[in-house]
This record gives C-alpha cells, structure tokens and sequence, in this order.
C-alpha cells in the first residue's frame, strides 16, 4: 500500500508506481510505501527512483535505496501431561504460539502420533490445521485420553507440527505424558 501527499499511486506486479503530478520549483511531495513480509530472508531491498518528463539538473539525486532486516515469526508447540482418570475421556491441551503477531493469517497441520502410548487405545487420534489470523499468538491443540484402571507406568505421544504458512517451525513435537493415576488397594486381615 501507499500513501502520497498529491497525485495517485497504483501497483504493476512487485511495483508501486506514484504519479505526483507537476511539482513547482522547490515544491515537495511524499510518497509513503508500505511493505508486509510474508517469507523471511536475510532481508528485503526497496528502491525509489524519481523521474521526470524535463531536462534534469541533477540526475544523481533520482534514486535512494534501503535494506530492511526481514523476520518471519515462528511456531512451536509446548509439552504437555495429564493425569489419566479411570473412565471416560480427559482432554490434554497442547499450547501452540507465533513467535510474534503477523499481520497476515499464519495456518499449521497437527496430528499427533504413538509412543508408548498406542492411538486407540490410550488416546485418540487427532490431526488438522490451527488458523492464527493476524494479530492472533497462541492456538491450542487438545487431545483426548483414554481413561482405564490398569495399574501402568506413565506413557508419551507425540503431537507434531507440518506444513506452516507465513511463518515458520522452530520447535514442531509436543510431547504428551500421560501420568498413571494408579491404584490403591487396602488389603484387611482377619485373626481369629
């Protein structure tokens, strides 16, 4: 986008070319141009070049250049546990965060995957894509247990990240524990 003090702006392709129309000796006019990364890189490189339909005293003034430093925010899930319940289902909520907000929509697959713990029978598969629209920092990724009385150690899955847009995976498997809840049993004894 643009913005000028006269005249009008429009875009051809990566370019945005301002009109200023007929400027008088002396006379100033701005154009302002706005840029939103949507891939990171190293950076980016904007140039203005300035011409005219006249003559040109000083043709060495016509142009400016700036590199700009370009960051692309970044994804990544947290670990999470949850105690396991005797029946039923239990949901375990895997936090996910950008980096920091874009000011376009980032999007990023999910879908979790056994360890010790067996989709299934521990937990339920899950898989599909978190929206972060602009300004949004933090989605969630909840995945349901399985509740059951056996006596086990606590076991792990994984939740994994895939396939991000408009930002970028630093850290793409959560690891979930699911902590035994166990069993106590009281043993009485009769003398007679």
């Amino acid at each position: 986008s643009a913005t000028v003090s006269q005249g009008t702006w429009a875009t051809n392709g990566g370019t945005v070319v301002c009109n200023l129309g007929v400027l008088t000796n002396m006379a100033v006019a701005t154009a302002t141009v706005g840029v939103q990364a949507v891939r990171g890189g190293p950076s980016i490189t904007n140039m203005a070049l300035v011409s005219r339909n006249g003559p040109d005293g000083n043709p060495n003034n016509n142009m400016a250049m700036a590199t700009t430093s370009v960051g692309v925010s970044s994804l990544s899930i947290s670990d999470a546990m949850v105690e396991e319940v005797n029946v039923g289902l239990t949901n375990m909520f895997f936090p996910v965060t950008l980096s920091y907000p874009n000011a376009v929509t980032s999007t990023v697959g999910y879908a979790t995957s056994n360890g010790t713990a067996l989709a299934g029978s521990d937990f339920v598969a899950t898989s599909g894509t978190l929206v972060f629209a602009p300004g949004v920092t933090s989605q969630t990724v909840t995945a349901q247990i399985y509740g059951d009385v056996a006596i086990e150690s606590n076991e792990t899955f994984y939740v994994n990240l895939s396939g991000a847009t408009n930002a970028f995976i630093a850290d793409g498997q959560g690891l979930g524990t699911i902590v035994d809840a166990g069993q106590v049993f009281f043993a009485s004894s009769a003398y007679w």
